[in-house]
């Protein structure tokens, strides 16, 4: 009982950590209709040291439930983690498409690193509508 307390303790504390990132997207998303330009500012500030982009993924997802993300939150968490993993200096790609699923268009957003999307599902079906590759990317 007692680590998985301390386990739901660490998550929440690295979410916590997110939090700002994750605020900036969310108030960003409001202001900014211009998409490249508003991906190319989220990569500029304080840079992001380490972690595990699947685990940081999972932090990113705490965060927004804090911000009250529920569902249909998939385009502040991949620009939140976009935000991250290029403030690390990864070769991040913010990526968005769409696809039909049982008859209706289903829009998605996720982010890669290296050309392997992070912690993602089944993405069969989804026609990439747009790219954008972190400008911070170390070679």
């Amino acid at each position: 009982m007692a680590r998985t307390f301390l386990k739901r303790t660490g998550r929440l504390l690295r979410a916590f950590r997110v939090l700002p990132v994750a605020w900036e997207v969310r108030r960003l998303l409001r202001r900014e209709a211009n998409l490249p330009h508003l991906l190319s500012r989220l990569e500029r500030g304080p840079v992001w040291s380490g972690g595990d982009p699947v685990v940081l993924h999972g932090d990113v997802g705490r965060a927004l439930w804090l911000l009250g993300v529920r569902e249909r939150g998939c385009v502040p968490r991949a620009m939140t983690l976009y935000a991250l993993l290029s403030r690390q200096g990864r070769a991040a790609t913010y990526v968005s498409g769409i696809r039909r699923l049982t008859g209706e268009l289903d829009g998605h957003a996720w982010v890669e690193v290296n050309g392997v999307p992070v912690a993602e599902g089944n993405l069969a079906g989804i026609t990439v509508q747009f790219r954008h590759d972190s400008r911070r990317s170390v070679p």
